[in-house]
């Protein structure tokens, strides 16, 4: 197997790193507006096709390696109908449990923890030191950053982003495409698409996502 890493930005640099340490072959990046020509002798192309055409092997595989959750979705849908095949990277430090899922084409980064029957959805990136508890589900596309908790039996639905030390209480529920403030502490249920902040977090009606995502570190 060779993988082919779609974005090469400081993320994809990550995944690289962790794709390495896990023995996993890289091919190539992908990005469509590169800062360099290519990253520690890996070439960088402007697009898959030109990523297949000047390099044909028997098993395409590939990660998305996006920080924001739209894009990585488009972009691996992209991927999926270029007829690439999702490989999950998983870095070595990380503890996953022998009953844990963790879908196609998602990113277990060094140090995180995804614990006994927690589920990860497909295309979803879990980064450093952040801990899925057990029975915990996160949604496909989801974003779990680092040092963020899920505590036990946590739910989060698909394209929400959890962001850095943010903590989810035991068995709370959060609703797709929400967005989760740096240290936000979520202490009840909450819907789909709601904006959360502070100690115990907060919906706060935003006429637009940036007045949450500023406080989100790497958007």
């Amino acid at each position: 197997m060779r993988l082919l890493i779609i974005g090469a930005g400081g993320h994809g640099r990550v995944v690289a790193d962790a794709a390495k340490a896990a023995g996993i072959d890289i091919f190539a990046f992908v990005d469509n507006n590169p800062t360099e020509d290519a990253i520690k002798e890996l070439p960088i192309y402007g697009s898959i096709e030109a990523a297949l055409e000047d390099n044909h092997y028997e098993e395409p595989h590939f990660i998305i390696a996006i920080g924001d959750n739209h894009t990585r979705a488009k972009e691996y849908s992209h991927a999926m109908a270029a007829g690439l095949k999702p490989t999950s990277v998983i870095h070595p430090t990380a503890v996953v449990s022998e009953s844990a899922y963790v879908g196609p084409g998602s990113f277990i980064a060094p140090q995180a923890v995804v614990n006994a029957d927690a589920s990860v959805g497909e295309n979803v990136i879990v980064n450093t030191a952040a801990v899925i508890e057990h029975d915990c589900v996160v949604g496909a596309h989801a974003f779990v950053a680092p040092a963020a908790i899920l505590c036990g039996n946590v739910y989060v639905g698909a394209h929400t982003f959890v962001s850095s030390n943010a903590t989810l209480v035991p068995n709370v529920r959060v609703g797709e495409r929400a967005l989760i403030a740096a240290g936000a502490v979520v202490t009840k249920n909450h819907p789909d698409e709601v904006r959360l902040i502070g100690v115990p977090a907060r919906d706060i009606p935003l006429s637009k996502d940036s007045e949450v995502t500023g406080l989100i570190p790497g958007l």
